[in-house]
């Protein structure tokens, strides 16, 4: 009998046909048409023969996804493949347990599908069809595997690799990965457990039943968080707790304690109890999960654990709680309360919600012991009685030893096992300690550092943890006579009374909760006493004299077996078939059952808060109407005698009658204000009093606690010591730190190379893009420009011999100050450079001769335009400074030394650094020896007054030091001051003459006044140090050097104590010791702003962080230096890493990693291979993911625009990227509000800010009527502007030019391919191309248009335009996420014809023109300016405090 018939035996309603999988499928299904009538029909390969469970599971998925016409499962050959499993690995298993539990969208399997007959009479419908030929709906499911041995079908293997994740199956050496489970398919029922992540006997209990029973398959959905930020942040499935999870889950917002509903909690049980068909739920805590689990529909249970969310208070003493509002106050407002919210009012709302949750739903009760039974019904007495099932003990690990019936001679040993926290056993101990009999040897195991605080007040000794594997051993080891159980909270069962009996230990314990219950129950053989230390006292004292005094207890415990019975009688279950459910069914469904439930609760609030509104209505016009007829029966009754008082004693006296009674009113309304104002007084010092009371107690409480913290903190501070000398000693050890040098070396290889395997598919991945979309001549026109830098400015050289002259302007704006004295040759050196490589317009030079000794004088006085002064005696080089200073007429004063040889574009570079950050006081340029190693590239000054030349002997051209940066101080050798700053503060001090030292208080001087002083790297001067002055501080000049460090010092010893770095640390931090965060970003090449918009937002996100303080880094990935480009960034105070001094990136991160708190990483293609490296490297480090936009939106709507498949792929393919990365990073940056609420939805959990374009407003530019045309901005380079100046050109333009023939279009932007330069060639049309200078053709154009049919982000060309005052006409794609309306802030249409109405109807509306100007500039002041990212950045950087 062959397979077909085998499997057709097995399963009715399938047609099962057997032929040859290479056969194309119209043969193959005509023949399975003929030879079944079956509605399905199942085509298998020879030798292949799913299981029921197979076959189940692909019948069961077409049930589910009524309009897919076939089906396959996975080759397990594929998964293991994909996921590198051993010979050992089943990958049947793990498929299912690993994969997620969906039908992907892929070709069937040749070698086993099932079809519907309908779809296979389709496609049969000739011989030599394929199905490729039919439109159909085929899917593949990744969780259900089959062998079908080596040999694959043609093309079978191709939609396998594609469609199983590496990264489904978590590899992390660092993490105990779990057994797959069988969970739903070996006929086992599968119970689902819900719990929090605290450990204790909840977790004790969860795990003994998932390792300890046969009958049934056990998966656990564990919530996790904290109390800042919320119990239920995450949510995870595990198989095994001790185990990384299998699933999880995101819970954005958080779930601060227990909340009523959350989308992630419904999505989980959704997918758990589909996937792995789920039979039965045991619900043991609700902290940080919802009332969603136990709503499902089906059989659960609430285990008692303790009285949570009924009554918060989890270290409550009292036996028998009731809700009162008062004592949850109080217990509420201690700082040991463990939730956030403290109102109790919520509280007992949230009490209120989860008892009808469980009297609606049917749930059943069941406690582990009758204690706490009855305190869940002192509490909730609505509820049904408990069912009191005690949780069964598995036998403890290894051989169990006999205890000796007789103790050992010796003093008392008292064993004190488990936690110790609050009231399970620090209020005890506290007090009992100092009245237990002395001698006692102590243990306390298992309480952390609690038990390490306990051992070291009594002398005993410490296991701070331990595991259940262990347990056995330590009592064996230590022989404990008596184990002490310190809690003093009503335990609901107590796991370590149950290990202490199993193991033979006499325990004692508080007579309290299920302790005095399991007494009674071993009829005296466990021994309570009063929850009260000197009841523990007293029974310890007698054991010590008694051994006898405490009996060893007999095992009545509750076996596993035991408790699965009464289990399996409580909570009977049946397997359930796993089912697949369709993704957008399952979020459309979660999502209606969510608004119903929203409207549900939101209709019975209203509902309820209407019935008691209505009921406090009525009771108040009841009352009302009370009081008023009373008050008209009064005013009656008042008429009545007044009218009898009038008729009696006539007019006069009822006057005199009725003035008594108003004084008499009056009186009494102040009597009773009086009074009222006395009770408030009363009961505002009883309040007083009251809280002066409870002040003073917490005062003495607080007192004692850090009275014992103190002491605690100071016996563990000397353990560390001790233990950390201890672990260096030992990892000084040559076959200790050798395994760990050759583990570090071998996991930076290991990351290393899954970078450069990872960039290498990335690269390739753009590669095929871009031949795609863009062709081979812009494909590799990128590749090129990617290769291959900017070529730099060339620097302007003096051509030949320069005359040895000088302007001497009437007005100078800068003056050069050079003092001299002798050394004629190099003065004249110095200024013949000057002259050689030309000075700026409006400089003049001033020469101070110092009494020169040589005939300097007579040289210089003939050089001309030098302005010549000499000193009638020698001043030092202070005194001619100043000199030079007082002659000089420039706004900005530059001090240069006479042994100085200045280089090309040295003061333009020098100047520049005033108008780049105006914060500037001082600038100094970078000094090079004549050898063309680095002098100095600004100083560093010590807390002790000591200075550092910073770069001294090294490469002036790396990275390091060739961006501006904030200095200490710069050598007096090249400097520049505004002059009125230099007179301000009193030129150089005359204190330090004649020379050292004059510069750096100068420095000093600056930053006291509010400026800062930065060095210059562009400006470079070769300095022949010493030669003016010599090198040798022990004569001559350089002598004073020595003496005026002590009068600096003297001076500004307090700013340097606080402000500057030791001597000790080391240059390179001691440079940067004034910086706020150390920043590194990383993008695919230097940003160029005159050619993109995302270069415009970098550069000013770059200028950003520059101005808040911050060290700032930027390493392009492509390495290369793009001349301007680069240097424009080093002119901002960047530090730019390029080629040669980058080298490779894992080694370059491996160096330089460790300094970085923050690094910033633009783009998914450029983050998705660093990402590993990051994490290794630069541990330390918040890692953000700057999107730029969200390239899968732009790919989506590219490929829905064209109507591409492969596109449409592709844009899955980054979608997967971009939101793996998102789940990974600390925080993303979108540019829009559009883009963050999409990532809300998709990313729930993920920190998302929107950090959009920066952009200035420069204000209005010429008027409407001086301005004509149309303009586009865009570089070419991205297909959606390539589409968009195509479109406009074809579309829009011919309509507006055949009603206004004289409009017409400018297209700019670099890179521009044949098809837009062919469209230069239409009349009204000039394409500029790339332009250098973008405003003048701003202020020319009357509109700029941006016809974007696809696309995301913000767009930069929107931004540009509406700054510089230039109406926009756009399309919804392109204002997307901007905050543009139409008619007030731009003009947007989206169909041809509409777009080109628009343009016709406001181009000659000055009103209307205006308008959209102010509308531009409001919205760029709003959206985008600065100040909005500062924002975002500060909050950044507060959390890296």
């Amino acid at each position: 009998m062959n397979t077909a018939t085998l499997l057709a035996a097995r399963h009715d309603g399938i047609g099962v046909f057997e032929g040859d999988p290479g056969q194309v499928w119209g043969v193959r299904l005509r023949l399975a048409l003929a030879a079944s009538d079956a509605p399905l029909l199942l085509l298998v390969a020879p030798g292949i023969a799913p299981d029921a469970f197979t076959i189940d599971q692909l019948s069961g998925a077409l049930d589910t996804l009524p309009g897919v016409d076939a089906v396959s499962p996975m080759s397990t050959r594929a998964v293991a493949e994909a996921w590198g499993l051993g010979a050992d690995d089943d990958p049947v298993r793990e498929a299912w347990t690993w994969a997620p539990h969906v039908a992907l969208a892929a070709s069937p399997d040749a070698r086993c599908a099932l079809w519907r007959r309908e779809a296979a009479e389709r496609v049969a419908t000739t011989a030599t069809a394929s199905s490729a030929d039919v439109t159909l709906d085929t899917r593949r499911l990744p969780h259900l595997a089959l062998a079908f041995g080596d040999d694959d079908a043609p093309g079978s293997t191709i939609d396998d690799a594609r469609l199983i994740d590496a990264d489904w199956r978590p590899g992390a050496l660092a993490l105990r990965r779990p057994a797959p489970t069988p969970a739903g398919r070996d006929g086992r029922p599968v119970i689902l457990h819900v719990l929090h992540d605290w450990g204790g006997g909840v977790a004790r209990f969860v795990a003994d039943q998932m390792r300890d029973d046969p009958d049934a398959v056990h998966l656990a959905l564990v919530s996790s968080g904290d109390e800042r930020r919320g119990f239920g942040r995450h949510l995870a499935l595990y198989v095994d707790l001790d185990a990384c999870p299998i699933r999880r889950w995101a819970c954005d917002p958080p779930i601060g304690d227990t909340d009523e509903t959350h989308p992630a909690v419904q999505a989980a049980l959704e997918q758990a109890i589909a996937s792995f068909g789920v039979s039965a739920l045991r619900v043991s805590s609700l902290i940080g999960s919802t009332l969603d689990v136990l709503r499902t529909g089906l059989p659960t249970a609430y285990v008692v654990h303790d009285l949570f969310p009924f009554w918060p208070v989890l270290d409550d003493l009292e036996p028998l709680p009731r809700w009162e509002p008062a004592r949850l106050a109080e217990a509420a407002s201690r700082p040991d309360f463990r939730f956030k919210e403290r109102r109790p009012e919520r509280w007992q709302a949230r009490a209120r919600a989860a008892l009808r949750a469980l009297r609606d739903s049917g749930t059943a009760l069941v406690a582990p012991s009758r204690a706490a039974a009855e305190r869940l019904a002192a509490l909730a007495p609505e509820l049904p009685p408990a069912a009191v099932i005690p949780h069964g003990l598995p036998p403890l690990p290894g051989p169990l030893e006999p205890r000796a019936s007789t103790r050992k001679p010796g003093p008392l040993r008292v064993l004190v096992p488990g936690r110790l926290r609050g009231g399970k056993g620090e209020r005890l101990l506290d007090a009992l300690l100092p009245r237990c009999p002395s001698g006692i040897d102590w243990c306390f195991a298992g309480g952390g550092g609690d038990a390490e605080r306990y051992a070291a007040l009594c002398g005993g000794r410490a296991v701070p943890e331990y595991t259940v594997e262990q347990l056995p051993a330590l009592v064996r080891d230590f022989d404990p006579d008596v184990a002490l159980l310190p809690s003093l909270l009503p335990e609901t069962f107590g796991y370590v009374l149950s290990e202490m009996q199993a193991l033979g230990v006499p325990a004692l314990a508080a007579a309290i909760g299920a302790y005095a219950e399991r007494a009674d129950a071993d009829a005296g053989r466990l021994t309570v006493v009063a929850p009260k230390p000197a009841a523990f006292a007293a029974a310890l004292a007698a054991k010590a004299v008694d051994p006898d005094a405490l009996p060893r207890p007999r095992p009545t415990l509750a076996t596993m077996p035991a408790a699965r019975r009464a289990w399996a009688a409580k909570q009977p279950v049946r397997p359930t078939r796993p089912r697949l459910l369709d993704g957008a069914a399952v979020v459309c469904l979660q999502h209606a059952n969510g608004m119903l439930r929203a409207i549900r609760d939101a209709l019975a609030s209203e509902r309820d808060e209407a019935f008691r509104a209505y009921g406090r209505d009525t009771g108040d016009l009841i009352r009302q109407r009370d009081v008023a007829m009373a008050r008209v029966e009064e005013v009656m009754l008042e008429q009545e005698q007044d009218r009898r008082r009038a008729d009696e004693h006539g007019a006069a006296m009822k006057a005199e009658v009725a003035l008594e009674r108003s004084r008499l009113a009056t009186l009494r309304e102040r009597v009773a204000d009086a009074e009222r104002e006395l009770a408030g007084l009363q009961d505002a010092l009883g309040q007083a009093s009251r809280e002066r009371d409870l002040a003073y107690g917490y005062y003495e409480r607080d007192t004692a606690d850090l009275i014992r913290q103190r002491d605690v903190a100071l016996s563990q501070r000397d353990a560390m010591q001790d233990q950390l000398a201890e672990a260096q000693r030992v990892l000084a050890h040559p076959m200790v730190r050798w395994p760990l040098q050759v583990r570090q070396r071998l996991g930076d290889r290991w990351t290393a190379a899954r970078y450069r395997a990872q960039r290498s598919l990335d690269l390739t991945r753009r590669g095929v893009r871009s031949l795609r979309t863009r062709g081979l001549a812009a494909t590799w026109a990128a590749v090129m420009r990617r290769l291959r830098p900017s070529a730099p400015a060339a620097a302007a050289q003096p051509s030949g011999e320069t005359a040895l002259a000088f302007a001497a302007p009437e007005t100078p704006r800068v003056s050069v100050i050079i003092p001299v004295f002798g050394k004629l040759a190099y003065t004249m050196a110095c200024l013949r450079s000057l002259a050689q490589h030309g000075l700026p317009d409006g400089t003049e030079v001033i020469v101070v001769d110092d009494a020169s000794p040589d005939d300097s004088g007579a040289a210089l006085q003939r050089v001309p335009g030098l302005r010549y002064h000499r000193n009638a005696s020698n001043l030092g080089f202070v005194g001619s400074c100043n000199v030079g200073a007082a002659r000089a007429g420039g706004e900005h004063l530059v001090f240069l030394n006479n042994d100085t040889t200045v280089t090309p574009g040295w003061l333009e570079s020098l100047l520049r650094t005033f108008a780049t950050h105006a914060d500037t006081g001082l600038a100094g340029a970078q000094l090079v020896y004549p050898d063309g190693r680095l002098q100095e590239s600004g100083g560093i000054v010590f807390s002790d007054g000591s200075g550092w030349n910073y770069g001294r002997f090294d490469d002036p051209r790396h990275p390091a030091y060739t961006f501006v940066r904030e200095a200490d101080y710069c050598s007096g050798a090249a400097i520049a001051i505004p002059r009125a700053l230099f007179e301000r503060l009193g030129g150089f001090d005359e204190r330090y003459a004649p020379a050292y030292y004059e510069d750096t208080d100068l420095a000093m001087k600056v930053r006291d006044a509010g400026f800062k002083v930065r060095v210059q790297p562009a400006s470079v001067i070769i300095h022949h140090e010493g030669i003016t002055a010599g090198t040798d501080t022990g004569a001559g000049i350089k002598a004073y050097q020595l003496r005026n460090q002590q009068r600096f010092l003297e001076r500004w010893r307090d700013t340097l104590v606080r402000r500057h770095p030791a001597p000790t640390q080391a240059p390179h931090y001691a440079a940067h010791h004034r910086t706020r965060a150390r920043v590194l970003v990383i993008d695919a090449t230097t940003p160029m702003p005159d050619r993109d918009s995302g270069s415009v937002r970098l550069f000013e996100l770059l200028r950003l962080l520059v101005d808040e303080g911050c060290a700032v880094s930027f390493v392009p990935d492509n390495g290369l230096d793009d001349g301007r480009y680069t240097q424009a960034m080093r002119d901002i105070g960047v530090e730019a890493w390029t080629q040669p001094w980058l080298g490779a990136m894992p080694e370059w991160l491996a160096k330089h990693g460790p300094r970085f708190q923050l690094v910033i990483v633009s783009r998914h293609y450029i983050l998705s291979p660093l990402l590993p490296l990051l994490r290794r490297f630069a541990p330390q480090a918040r890692i953000v993911f700057d999107t730029v936009d969200l390239h899968h939106l732009r790919e989506e709507r590219e490929a829905r625009e064209r109507d591409d498949a492969a596109l449409r792929r592709t844009a899955e393919r980054t979608r997967a990227v971009e939101l793996a990365l998102i789940g990974a990073v600390d925080r993303t940056w979108v540019v829009s509000p559009v883009e963050k609420s999409l990532l809300a939805a998709a990313s729930p959990g993920a920190v998302v800010d929107i950090v959009s374009n920066i952009h200035r407003v420069r204000g209005a530019g010429p008027a409407m009527a001086a301005r004509h045309g149309l303009l586009f901005v865009g570089g070419f380079r991205h297909p959606p502007n390539v589409d968009a100046a195509l479109w406009m050109a074809d579309e829009i333009l011919p309509r507006i030019r055949a009603k206004r023939p004289e409009i017409g279009l400018s297209l700019v932007g670099s890179d521009a391919p044949a098809e837009i330069l062919a469209l230069g060639e239409r009349e009204g049309i000039v394409v500029h191309g790339y332009v250098p200078e973008l405003e003048p053709l701003i202020d020319a154009h009357r509109f700029s248009v941006a016809p974007l049919r696809y696309g995301a982000g913000v767009k930069g060309k929107i931004n540009q335009a509406l700054a510089h005052g230039l109406p926009v006409v756009a399309t919804r794609c392109a204002v997307e996420g901007m905050g543009l309306v139409h008619g007030v802030d731009a003009l947007v249409a989206d169909e041809a014809e509409a777009f080109a109405d628009a343009i016709l109807a406001a181009y000659d509306d000055t009103a209307l023109w205006q308008r959209l100007v102010q509308g531009g500039f409001s919205n760029t002041e709003r959206e985008f300016s600065p100040e909005r990212a500062r924002t975002t950045l500060r909050a950044i950087f507060n959390e890296l405090r």
